[in-house]
This record gives structure tokens, sequence and C-alpha cells, in this order.
């Protein structure tokens, strides 16, 4: 005999297989896990082209029509990391082109490990 829902009077019992009735619920529980979002990761670099940049951009969209979360990373390699500002440019753009599918859900204008991160999800 297992408790089915215990708030209610009184309360509901059911007689069936106990280890059956813990992998069943084990189970959706599992399954319910699994509907967060699933994260893509973009990369760009300070100096991508626009035409690159754009290409990504409609990729992102397209992600986020998908109803994924979307992480992008802005990495730097060697001297590129002195131009912080070119990077925050690039995220403001990308932040603009994004509004009308997103929300940004994660910014922190920091260099952490020579990149930049943001995360965007969908509406």
């Amino acid at each position: 005999m297992v408790e089915i829902n215990p708030k209610t009077n009184p309360p509901i019992c059911k007689i069936l297989d106990y280890g059956k009735f813990i992998y069943q619920r084990n189970k959706n529980i599992k399954k319910n896990k699994n509907k967060n979002f699933i994260i893509k990761e973009i990369k760009f670099r300070p100096n991508t082209n626009i035409n690159d940049y754009n290409i990504k951009i409609k990729k992102i969209i397209n992600l986020i029509n998908k109803k994924y979360k979307i992480k992008i990373t802005i990495r730097f390699k060697g001297r590129e990391i002195i131009h912080k500002n070119i990077a925050i440019n690039m995220c403001k753009n990308i932040t603009k082109d994004l509004k009308n599918i997103s929300k940004l859900d994660f910014f922190n204008n920091k260099i952490e490990n020579k990149q930049m991160i943001m995360f965007f999800k969908p509406n």
C-alpha cells in the first residue's frame, strides 16, 4: 500500500508494486529536469568582421527561435585583451540586435580567463 496524496482528507492510498512506483516517480522527475533550456555557445573575437558577425547573429536568432539558451563568448588572444572597449561595444551591438527576440540573462563586463561571457534566453 502506497500513499499517493497525503494532503487530501482522507489521504489517498493505492495498492501497487512499490519498486515500480519509485521507478516511475524518478523517471518523471528526470524527464521534467530535462525540460530546462539547452545551452548553445557561439564564440566571437574582438576583431570579428562584419560579415562573420552578421552570419553568427543569424545563427543565434535561429537558435533562439528553437528555444535554446545562448552563451556568447568573446575570446581574447595575445594583446587583444588591452582593447576591452571594443569587446564591450560588440556586446552592446549584440544586445541591440537580439533585444526583440530574447532577454539578456547574464552579462559581466569583466574579463575572466581571457574571455567575456553573455547569456541570452528566449522571450
